[in-house]
């Protein structure tokens, strides 16, 4: 989970969290707010308010490609949340716990 992030000005901006992890939040260190983040129950964006820079740490801190289709990068795997699913079959297979 990202914490804080500087710039390429070296302005110093941190991450705020829902209870999953989610980015909900970005403020400067005055505690000014610069983004607002909201999500559906599978992920998928409902809205990103504010000027500041791309941020690619989203819901429960994963990493959102933002390429057309619009995946969560989960490392073994991608998670499409306009589906609700995953994209590939996981890698563990039939071999996972209970």
């Amino acid at each position: 989970m990202l914490l804080a992030r500087l710039d390429s000005t070296g302005r110093k901006f941190y991450y705020h969290h829902d209870a999953l992890g989610s980015t909900i939040g970005i403020s400067d260190s005055n505690y000014a707010v610069y983004k607002s983040y909201l999500y559906d129950e599978f992920g998928d964006s409902l809205g990103a308010w504010g000027p500041t820079p791309y941020n690619t740490y989203r819901y429960t801190g994963q990493e959102y490609d933002g390429k057309p289709a619009y995946a969560y990068n989960l490392r073994a795997r991608e998670y499409y949340p306009k589906l609700g699913r995953f994209g590939q079959n996981d890698p563990i297979g039939d071999k996972g716990g209970s």
